[in-house]
């Protein structure tokens, strides 16, 4: 393929991929002796097309240069994990904005200009109600059966209880909030969410070298969500991972718990 030939099939402009030629993010497979004619092999056109949606995401070149040299999935999934949190947060004050327009336009311009104060918990008190929240997702996760009321609430219950530990909790909290909100989704049959928030429970795990158990745990939820969406080849691989972390867990209740878990794992 010319360059314009990749230009207008990946996405990128003759002037980016001159760049990128130039950066090593995306080389040409070859130049014609003796002139500046760049040739690209018709395989380059999935890296091509992969870097146009890095940049669309708004990712630098050079993170960009780096997930392209680890071709590891468990590093781009934590990437993409920030990018769709930052994402999600623009989308919520976007709605505030908007929120704030429709009473502006509605005549509420006294109500625009108010700024109004958060209702504040103390600190035991909000602490408590994470608790509670966390074991009432639980016990609804135990049922049976449930009706669709009750996924609801299990599943608001799970993403309570993750908000109020992200305002009191340690990071230990904050990763089995998101393995919580993870076991929600599979058990909902949601393959997306459920791996997005597996993802974010293996970042805070790592980012904090939390114990075996919820490295182990971390990697069981990654393996549970690849199962719900399809992939058994990628649930089979984080659940070795899983199983490898399991190994190393020191104390006996957390193994056994772990080992329940890994053990309703078809793969």
């Amino acid at each position: 393929m010319t360059i314009g030939q990749m230009a207008e099939a990946s996405g990128l402009g003759v002037k980016a991929l001159r760049e990128y030629d130039r950066l090593g993010i995306l080389k040409p497979d070859r130049k014609r002796t003796g002139s500046r004619y760049r040739l690209y092999a018709k395989e380059q056109l999935t890296v091509a097309r992969k870097i146009a949606w890095y940049r669309q995401l708004g990712l630098p070149l050079r993170q960009i240069l780096r997930l392209l040299e680890s071709g590891d999935p468990d590093v781009e999934r934590q990437v993409l994990a920030t990018v769709r949190g930052r994402t999600e947060a623009r989308l919520w004050g976007g709605q505030t904005a908007l929120h704030r327009l429709d009473r502006a336009l509605a005549g509420d311009k006294e109500g625009v200009m108010t700024t109004e104060k958060p209702v504040v918990l103390d600190r035991e008190a909000e602490r408590r109600l994470a608790a509670e929240l966390f074991n009432q997702t639980w016990r609804l996760l135990e049922m049976e059966t449930r009706t669709q009321e009750q996924d609801d609430e299990m599943m608001h219950c799970a993403h309570a209880s993750r908000y109020h530990w992200g305002r009191v909790g340690q990071p230990v909290h904050l990763a089995r909030g998101e393995w919580q909100i993870s076991r929600v989704y599979a058990v909902l049959g949601r393959g997306e969410p459920a791996a997005f928030h597996a993802s974010r429970c293996l970042a805070i795990v790592q980012r904090h070298q939390l114990s075996a158990f919820d490295l182990a745990e971390a990697y069981e939820a990654l393996a549970r969500a690849a199962l719900v969406r399809g992939d058994r080849t990628e649930a089979k691989r984080f659940a070795d991972v899983a199983r490898s972390a399991g190994a190393t867990i020191s104390d006996a209740e957390d193994s056994r718990i772990f080992s329940c878990d890994l053990a309703t794992l078809a793969v």
